[in-house]
């Protein structure tokens, strides 16, 4: 198993970066290139903008929109509702 550590705009490594209370994540991948885990750290402490969260709703949503409109999306969000009412008949138990 290898590591790879990428820090942007920090002159911290990872161990400071977690230890100064910083958002980061270290992810863990095999000889293959595959992930094999991840170790997240300080997300709580993560500030996202208002400004910055509708700029990416408005980026994602003709995607989403795309993909609900799609017989496999149509699907899916089927699938998730039944889900939600067998979740809501088991709360009420």
């Amino acid at each position: 198993m290898s590591k790879m550590e990428i820090c942007y705009n920090t002159s911290l490594s990872v161990g400071d970066d977690i230890e100064s209370g910083r958002p980061c994540s270290i992810v863990y991948f095999d000889k293959k290139g595959n992930v094999t885990h991840q170790e997240d750290h300080n997300l709580e402490n993560i500030e996202i903008s208002k400004s910055a969260l509708e700029s990416l709703a408005r980026a994602l949503l003709p995607d989403i929109q795309e993909y609900f409109s799609s017989e496999e999306g149509k699907k899916a969000l089927e699938e998730l509702n039944k889900q939600k009412e067998q979740d809501g008949k088991r709360k009420k138990k």
